[in-house]
């Protein structure tokens, strides 16, 4: 069980599968623990505590210690969680919990209802599309409830460094949305991983359950940088399309942060190279970005948040147009003829990876194509790929040419970029409305088929 405790559709037969092997080892600490972490995401807290103790007992590992002191804190019982967080017996395991401090935070409320159904400013938009069944086509559609951003002003907030939230000044975490969204991308972790999760010095998320609020260690000082800020960047804007449609998009709420010359923008660290371009596109210059280290809380007089009114990972379609009409391409020159094959590897976000990509990409050396990063180039550099005939293959999201809000613009007769879904194989589906509620996505493998040629774009 303790393989697939981390995946939450298969977590009610990890726990089915913890409660057998207790009952038949009862005194296995292995055992114990994974049981209490099973219990633990399952919202059973007062049993992941029972269970944890159990192990503790069998044997104080760093795994049983730490799986203690979280389903402690998951009780509702505090200060005993954080006393036995940095107790000599735990941190002989996990030195850095000794350093820095240990942070309870509780989420801010105001968008944590059910947003679909409780705010008011959602509206329907319904999305018509067909599918092919045979020789019959069968109309449908996809609804979603998307509305407009919302900014607020949050006095004597922080920043949470490489996390990217804010903190305002009674503790309080104000996260929303997709990508801010703790249960998507602060997921406790399992407890044996936590030692070499805190050995990186990072600011780290030990639990954030679903009772809304968040345990949070920090490795750093909490340094005052004061003035005024405005959040630009969010805990995925490696990825391009995030970066474009949530951290870019989060303007087009409050447009006017461009021209006030009091605020400065906070922006992800490191910056990659399509980043600091359309940031210059838009006029921020180096000047008036800040970057806050993975390992501090940085404090500001005041500063100015954007909730994204999402549907998964559907934004509104004002979000869209306003970057559409503000990021544009200047000065390009006429691309050269096409005389390269291109491999476009995906990169970013650590999730979604192609599970065997070092065959495909040897796979396609093979056959004369150059294997890219494009994370690595500049947005003006990534259009003569696009716009021109150039022999291309890619794994799904690769993030070129394929999304609305890249401002670039394929001639016509392009080549389309061929994704890979069926040569490797991806750990879920992927799509802009998998985690939308009116629409669900599934990924099928394909059945298994002689080998063929590295496709192409044709």
């Amino acid at each position: 069980p303790n393989a697939v405790v981390l995946a939450p559709e298969f977590l009610k037969r990890a726990r089915t599968l913890a409660l057998a092997a207790a009952r038949r080892t009862p005194g296995s600490a292995a055992v114990q623990t994974t049981l209490a972490e099973c219990e633990l995401r399952a919202g059973y807290a007062s049993a992941a505590r029972r269970a944890a103790e159990r192990a503790v007992a069998c044997q104080a590992t760093a795994a049983s210690l730490l799986a203690r002191a979280l389903a402690t804190y998951a009780d509702y019982r505090e200060d005993s969680a954080l006393a036995q967080l940095q107790a000599p017996r735990l941190t002989e395991f996990a030195p850095m919990l000794g350093m820095g401090r240990l942070l309870s935070a509780p989420i801010d409320q105001t968008f944590s209802a059910d947003p679909l159904t409780d705010d008011a400013e959602r509206r329907a938009w319904v999305i018509p599309y067909g599918v092919q069944v045979g020789a019959e086509r069968v109309e449908r559609t996809m609804t979603l409830r998307v509305g407009p951003s919302a900014v607020r002003t949050i006095s004597k907030g922080r920043v949470v460094g490489g996390l990217c939230f804010p903190l305002d000044a009674d503790n309080r975490a104000h996260v929303f949305g997709v990508v801010e969204d703790p249960d998507l991308q602060f997921a406790t972790p399992r407890c044996h991983d936590l030692p070499s999760l805190l050995g990186r010095g990072r600011n780290t998320v030990l639990f954030g359950g679903t009772d809304r609020r968040l345990l949070l260690h920090s490795p750093g000082i909490e340094r005052e940088r004061g003035g005024r800020a405005f959040l630009l960047a969010n805990n995925c804007s490696s990825s391009y399309f995030h970066w474009m449609m949530d951290a870019i998009g989060r303007l087009s709420a409050f447009p006017a942060a461009l021209t006030d010359p009091d605020i400065r923008f906070i922006v992800p660290t490191p910056l990659r190279a399509f980043q600091t371009e359309t940031l210059s596109w838009l006029g921020i210059t180096p000047e008036r970005m800040l970057q806050v280290p993975a390992d501090e809380i940085a404090g500001f007089d005041e500063l100015v948040v954007v909730h994204h009114r999402k549907d998964g990972n559907a934004g509104h379609p004002d979000v869209v147009r306003w970057v559409r009409e503000h990021l544009t391409i200047p000065q390009l020159q006429a691309p050269a003829p096409p005389d390269r094959r291109l491999y476009l590897r995906r990169g970013g976000l650590r999730r979604d990876r192609i599970v065997n990509a070092p065959e495909v990409e040897d796979m396609c050396r093979v056959f004369g194509y150059e294997v890219v990063d494009i994370d690595a180039m500049t947005v003006a550099a990534q259009r003569p790929p696009v716009a021109t005939r150039l022999p291309l293959v890619a794994t799904q999201r690769a993030r070129v040419g394929l999304e609305p809000p890249r401002p670039v613009r394929a001639g016509r007769g392009t080549a389309v970029p061929r994704t890979l879904s069926a040569v490797g194989l991806h750990r879920r589906p992927a799509g802009v409305t998998r985690g939308a509620r009116g629409h669900r996505a599934r990924m099928s493998r394909p059945a298994a088929r002689a080998p063929r040629r590295c496709p192409t774009a044709r």
